[in-house]
């Protein structure tokens, strides 16, 4: 299937800056997209061309990353040209600035790094998402335009749209039983959950686990963040399931993030709703889902529910 992605990646370079391909590698991909590092014999030399595999993210990824460059509190990749189907390309897709280095997923004590740059990169990761949590907004919502006056009216709704759609999945017997039951669970007590007034509508990447973020090689000083998913105003908890996923919860992300920053009561059973929340919205979206990732959020769900006598 990568095969079909690059040929298409490659074409679209070449029709763009007609030039002779020198090289093209895979970069890895998400729930919703693939990416190649591809090598070209003119400038810019270099170009990520990122692939999306749900219709109409192109143009709110480039959005999201034009206003978190702009913000200045994280490096995030420069964005070259996008393209989507209603141009009369065969996908959405964006091209952008390559920033060199390694994603941080495999950062972990089972690999030899050194515990000191491991502790830096820590610090590096916590420092940023806080830095992006100091531009503030009036509203709430989607950062391309906050229109909420609260964080629960927001998150209301956009809880509210990817129910609809899971249970028309569940309906059409593309849903597991037990993914819709928990996520149903948590939606009829999001009152509950949801009652502290969030004071701050805090910017947010929408995706801050290790595996977007960019570090060097060597020194594992974070570079960069890539990959935003739909950038917010939000409550500062919401960031804590993502910088959490992963091995973001082996390196202590989050419990460095707590020590340097207050959070809400309910933190913990916010987190593990936005987190059953965040992996059933990429399932109805894209019809795919890491199995080892959605039991973690269901099981971290189930556990909060429990503690909070509501399972």
């Amino acid at each position: 299937m990568n095969n079909k992605y690059q040929k298409t990646a490659i074409d679209i370079v070449k029709q763009e800056w007609k030039c002779k391909i020198i090289s093209c590698k895979y970069l890895g991909g998400g729930s919703f997209g693939r990416a190649f590092r591809i090598e070209l014999d003119r400038e810019p030399r270099v170009v990520v061309v990122k692939i999306y595999l749900a219709d109409g993210l192109c143009q709110n990824e480039a959005e999201d990353l034009r206003l978190l460059g702009e913000a200045g509190a994280i490096k995030v990749p420069k964005i070259y040209l996008v393209k989507s189907k209603n141009d009369g390309c065969v996908c959405d897709c964006i091209c952008m600035e390559y920033i060199g280095g390694r994603d941080c997923l495999m950062l972990t004590p089972k690999y030899l790094f050194c515990p000191s740059k491991r502790r830096q990169f820590v610090e590096d990761a916590t420092d940023a998402v806080i830095a992006l949590h100091s531009h503030t907004s009036e509203k709430f919502g989607y950062a391309r335009n906050p229109q909420f006056v609260s964080w629960q009216d927001f998150y209301r709704q956009y809880v509210d749209e990817i129910m609809l759609s899971a249970k028309k999945a569940y309906a059409a017997g593309k849903i597991q039983d037990r993914i819709l039951s928990i996520a149903e669970v948590a939606y009829r007590n999001f009152d509950k959950f949801f009652d502290e007034k969030v004071e701050r509508a805090c910017l947010s990447h929408g995706d801050t686990n290790v595996m977007n973020m960019m570090a060097d090689s060597k020194t594992l000083r974070l570079k960069a963040f890539i990959d935003p998913l739909n950038a917010l105003y939000c409550d500062p908890d919401y960031d804590l399931y993502q910088l959490g996923a992963l091995s973001g919860e082996l390196l202590g992300m989050v419990k460095r993030y707590k020590q340097k920053c207050k959070v809400s009561d309910k933190c913990d059973l916010k987190v593990a709703t936005y987190g059953i929340f965040c992996e059933l919205n990429c399932y109805v979206k894209t019809g795919r889902y890491t199995g080892f990732i959605m039991n973690k959020a269901i099981k971290n769900l189930k556990k909060q529910l429990k503690m909070h006598d509501l399972y």
